[in-house]
């Protein structure tokens, strides 16, 4: 089996453009095929005989290609009372070949070191976010492992920055013309300049008193509590002070109170 791996890769691969264009059934055969040849083919043993880049290289020329040509489909498609009229497997081999990428990439950040590659994934979600009308569950969950492929492409070293930076202003320069296009790449931008900062941890500790242990019973074993676990409320805080010490009774709520 080893010897025979590469060898029906490459045949597969070499036939990878036409199953864009083939039945769902058919596709779903090749694609679990390819799926399984290429998870062979990232373990170490193949680690000098094949390059993932090239692979993920060749699936975004597809991508692209096959998200141009749905979006001159649905230029011209009239909607009609029975929706758009087009199959719901449109967009099967799409997502699989980005479901592949997505795999590949989230082993090996490292290949966004290619800046081609960083460049193909912004330039095919800026095009994809444009597919409105001619959409399934397939094309949306391409347009979703798109964006999550954008989380994936690295901007926290200086270096890193400057040069994802680099490549949403070159294809801002390219659609120049296309307001759609300028307002999803500025909101993507806007992301890497000024990233969100995660949410401060916050830690409640409860002490019961001595003296109020006649009309509290039981302990607080887990205390501190992470304020996120408690709820966003003072509300939420008695609420769950009283479930953890089993005081029901309302009586007992507001003696605590």
């Amino acid at each position: 089996m080893p010897l025979s791996v590469l060898p029906s890769f490459n045949k597969l691969a070499s036939i990878l453009p036409k199953v864009f264009h083939i039945s769902q059934e058919s596709a779903e055969s090749f694609m679990s095929l390819l799926k399984f040849l290429i998870a062979r083919l990232c373990t170490q043993q193949y680690e000098d005989k094949f390059d993932k880049k090239v692979l993920v290289k060749q699936l975004l020329v597809l991508l692209g290609e096959e998200v141009e040509k749905l979006l001159e489909i649905q230029s011209t498609m009239r909607i009609t009372q029975y929706g758009l009229g087009k199959e719901l497997w449109t967009g099967y081999s799409l997502c699989n070949s980005l479901e592949i990428i997505q795999n590949i990439v989230t082993a090996d950040k490292d290949i966004f070191k290619d800046e081609d590659i960083g460049y193909q994934v912004i330039k095919c979600y800026v095009r994809a976010k444009k597919l409105l009308t001619i959409t399934n569950n397939y094309i949306d969950k391409s347009v979703s492992i798109l964006k999550a492929l954008l989380g994936l492409i690295p901007s926290e070293s200086n270096e890193s920055k400057r040069q994802v930076i680099y490549q949403y202003l070159k294809i801002l320069a390219e659609n120049r013309e296309d307001e759609e296009a300028q307002l999803t790449l500025y909101s993507e931008l806007y992301k890497i300049l000024n990233p969100e900062k995660p949410e401060p941890k916050y830690y409640l500790t409860f002490k019961k008193a001595h003296t109020q242990e006649m009309f509290i019973r039981g302990t607080l074993r887990k205390t501190p509590y992470a304020a996120s676990e408690l709820g966003t409320t003072m509300r939420d805080v008695r609420s769950k002070i009283c479930r953890s010490l089993e005081m029901s009774d309302g009586e007992q709520i507001m003696e605590l109170l």
